[in-house]
């Protein structure tokens, strides 16, 4: 059995359907129409999908933001109750993102999973690079990320 307090989660593309998000931005916004998962063959999108790097800047920093208010971001089937769960089971709940601001996701892993804010902390490190200190600090053993690198 794993601890809770051992384990982290990272929060896009694990928790949050941000993909789809960004394909609904992409298509309503700029007109960019066809885009899937199966074109996504790598994490520098620009290498892989057929659109202007500012365009691909734009969407995403907005998504980071928390400013997509005309949209809305999906929990993955199942990420609610465990997140859940897990508060219920232990003490809070962590997650380490390289997003550079924290607090609109925050509140939306608290909604989405009917938790108390208390329960969920989360970690914004600006950079991918950046996980790995937090991880190391809070002693963290399990860590659930998108990621293989």
């Amino acid at each position: 059995m794993i601890n809770s307090n051992s384990i982290a989660f990272d929060i896009d593309s694990v928790v949050a359907d941000t993909m789809s998000l960004f394909f609904e931005i992409a298509e309503k916004e700029y007109n960019i129409k066809g885009l899937s998962l199966e074109d996504i063959t790598s994490y520098n999108l620009e290498e892989c999908l057929d659109v202007e790097l500012d365009t691909l800047i734009n969407i995403f920093d907005r998504i980071m933001r928390g400013d997509y208010d005309d949209y809305s971001l999906k929990p993955y089937v199942g990420a609610p109750e465990v997140i859940k769960r897990l508060s219920e089971n232990g003490g809070q709940v962590l997650f380490i993102t390289a997003r550079s601001v924290g607090e609109p996701i925050h509140d939306w892993i608290s909604k989405i999973s009917s938790t108390p804010a208390g329960k969920i902390e989360v970690i914004a490190t600006g950079s991918f690079e950046g996980k790995i200190d937090f991880l190391l600090e809070k002693n963290i053993k399990y860590f659930v990320e998108d990621r293989l690198e």
